[in-house]
């Protein structure tokens, strides 16, 4: 059952997508594809406006949860307190290590007392030059990783702050000469939304990861005389949406490899270590001299060619090794040692590693999924906390398009709203719309 199913209407969406390997039409490339009813641009709006009215609820209920209002922070005050600090130490220091090894200082205590003050957060709503310094970015990775760890108490803190503007701090690539790409609040939201959408929608395709369920619906295509393919292919792991997702979520970018506090969640529940993938992600109807085409290849065909390790053990591998060693007379104590020094260590949060939709893995999927859902929930909280809001109808509409959508069979269209439902909310906004 995918997450939510009795409040989102996910066969609503499922069922206008057919699963179409190798379309000829798009570059050859495997994807869920718009059916084109004629009812399609209403029933995929009706989605899209469900799933925002039931994440704006959820936002209002768990809000409650907290105080009603907070105060703002002196100057100096400090408002990450020890607790909180150790709580996230360990994204802190995954994504410091290029600082440590330049300041050897910054292992000792990554999080400096400064920026443990407003005073960052005010230095990130008004800096207005051309290129980014260390500490903006420093602090846009702190904001994510704090509600990351759901310290939302810290962060009413300074969302409620009068000089602090999140909105500055929303699309970190729109504000500077060159695009820093993967950086800012919203890519906090464009992981979790892409990721919670894409495996939930794929959850109702079981003849994708079902071989039962794929051997009937290849028994029935057989039966009816319709043209197939190689039941190999019927796998959802060779999509365009998986694969555009997957690495979405886990790749590194290029400006700034080392940082991307909101990756490492998902990086964590996949299995994917740093650097396996680059982050070449078009959302665009690619075209044949695009470096990467998804879709189009097995996943391991997109690992980056300076990984160091090509092979990623998962946890299922451990007990397969470890009966080889006693196949050869060696003591599960040896082979444990074996393992240890060799680094065989498994990734990842899955049993059956790089499926996380494997019957196996439902548990460790229901959680991740939850987990999705919480982030969003967090972030539509922060915004209201500083006064902004979040058009989830569009980014919702947005997420489907970007992991299903091409430009034919028409999907959706962007309109231009010059409308405000804020005041404080000058800039125009785009909003894409079903048709």
């Amino acid at each position: 059952m995918a997450h939510q199913a009795h409040a989102i209407p996910w066969h609503t969406l499922a069922d206008h997508l057919k699963f179409t390997p190798n379309n000829s039409r798009y570059l050859d490339i495997t994807n869920l594809y718009p059916r084109c009813k004629p009812d399609q641009g209403k029933q995929l709006q009706h989605f899209a406006r469900v799933f925002a009215s039931v994440l704006t609820e959820y936002s209002v209920v768990e809000r409650r949860k907290y105080a009603a209002e907070y105060t703002a922070p002196e100057d100096s005050e400090v408002i990450i307190s020890d607790t909180t600090a150790k709580n996230i130490e360990k994204v802190m220091r995954e994504y410091t290590k290029a600082k440590i090894k330049q300041d050897p200082d910054a292992e000792k205590d990554p999080l400096r007392p400064r920026k443990r003050t407003i005073e960052p957060w005010i230095d990130s709503s008004t800096y207005n030059d051309c290129h980014p310094c260390d500490s903006l970015l420093e602090t846009d990775e702190l904001l994510r990783t704090l509600i990351l760890y759901g310290e939302m108490d810290t962060v009413f803190r300074i969302a409620c702050h009068p000089q602090v503007r999140l909105t500055k701090m929303w699309r970190q690539g729109n504000r500077f000469a060159f695009d820093i790409e993967g950086y800012g609040l919203c890519e906090l939201k464009e992981t979790a939304l892409l990721a919670y959408i894409c495996l939930n929608v794929f959850h109702l395709k079981p003849e994708l990861y079902d071989p039962i369920m794929r051997a009937r619906m290849l028994s029935r295509k057989a039966t009816q005389n319709e043209s197939m393919v190689s039941p190999e292919m019927y796998d959802y792991r060779r999509t365009a949406a998986y694969q555009r997702m997957l690495v979405y979520c886990t790749g590194i970018g290029y400006s700034y490899p080392h940082y991307g506090a909101h990756k490492i969640p998902h990086r964590e529940f996949f299995g994917v270590p740093h650097g396996m993938y680059i982050n070449r992600t078009q959302w665009r109807t690619p075209c044949p001299t695009d470096p990467v085409i998804y879709g189009r290849a097995h996943l391991n065909a997109l690992t980056n060619k300076n990984f160091p390790h090509q092979y990623v053990p998962g946890k299922s591998d451990i007990p397969v090794v470890i009966a080889l060693f006693r196949k050869c007379g060696l003591p599960p104590e040896i082979a444990l040692q074996i393992l240890d020094l060799a680094e065989y260590i498994p990734r990842g949060r899955l049993y059956i590693r790089d499926d996380p939709l494997h019957l196996d893995n439902a548990e460790e999927l229901k959680k991740y999924l939850g987990y999705c859902w919480k982030l969003l929930v967090r972030i539509d909280m922060t915004l209201k906390a500083n006064g902004q809001w979040l058009d989830w109808e569009s980014e919702v509409a947005d997420a489907v398009y970007k992991l299903f959508g091409q430009a034919y069979p028409k999907m959706s269209e962007v309109v231009v709203d010059y409308g405000t439902e804020r005041q404080d909310v000058a800039e125009r906004r785009a909003r894409r719309r079903f048709v």
